[in-house]
């Protein structure tokens, strides 16, 4: 099967994170196994190869995550400039995506759990508390693009809605059941570990979709062009 020119620019970049998360299930595997599936937190920071685990900020994937969405971000902007009636729109979600990347890779949203842990008492889903404020903000962003998505080609509309879906229902979705059990039983257990790993996963999807989705819909544009200039010539 012949990939597109979008295809061919984005298979590397999921191929390095669909690894990453790969290495991150097998080292957690091979952790809790080797000890007979009970492990303390002792045993598990002695024993975690912290580049390799895709909860750790200081990790390879935190790294190629944060690289990805400020890639994104980058292509909005190009977007952007050839965009005459949706400068603005574009625009805007170019800034996004760069403070998610930041966010990405220093995790400024984890802070906001011990401000609102200190104003209101919450747990189950909501042990993370970051994920209400988040909620909000997805909300709000995702009402003010409505007509923006509807004014779109319908395949780029659509591409970028799932992109979206996909990266929420790790980010929040995944997060929240995985709070409601870092609730009761902490963070260092087998189920707590896999659920971040599905986390994770989901958000690259999520986001390795959305590039490739502005990729096609930028060289749509002519505001980029993958093909060699001799081709192109040619």
């Amino acid at each position: 099967m012949k990939l597109s020119q979008a295809g061919l620019f984005t298979l590397p970049f999921a191929t390095v994170m669909c690894l990453l998360v790969l290495a991150s299930v097998g080292q957690d595997l091979l952790i809790y196994f080797s000890h007979g599936g009970q492990v303390s937190r002792e045993q598990w920071v002695k024993k975690t190869k912290w580049l390799l685990e895709t909860n750790s900020e200081l990790s390879f994937y935190s790294w190629a995550s944060a690289a990805i969405i400020f890639l994104n971000a980058a292509l909005l902007f190009m977007i952007a400039l050839v965009s005459r009636r949706r400068f603005w729109g574009w625009l805007i979600l170019s800034a996004i995506f760069v403070l998610l990347s930041a966010d990405e890779a220093m995790s400024f949203h984890e802070r906001l759990v011990n401000v609102i842990q200190s104003r209101w008492a919450l747990g189950g889903v909501f042990h993370f508390a970051w994920v209400i404020p988040g909620m909000i903000f997805c909300a709000v962003v995702g009402l003010s693009y409505i007509s923006f998505l509807l004014a779109l080609p319908r395949r780029t509309a659509l591409l970028m809605l799932l992109s979206g879906v996909i990266f929420v229902a790790g980010a929040i979705g995944i997060e929240m059941i995985g709070g409601s059990f870092a609730a009761e039983t902490g963070t260092f257990t087998m189920t707590y570990q896999m659920l971040t790993n599905l986390e994770e996963a989901l958000e690259g999807l999520g986001m390795v979709l959305f590039l490739y989705t502005l990729v096609e819909h930028a060289v749509a544009l002519g505001a980029l062009s993958l093909r060699p200039k001799g081709d192109a010539e040619g």
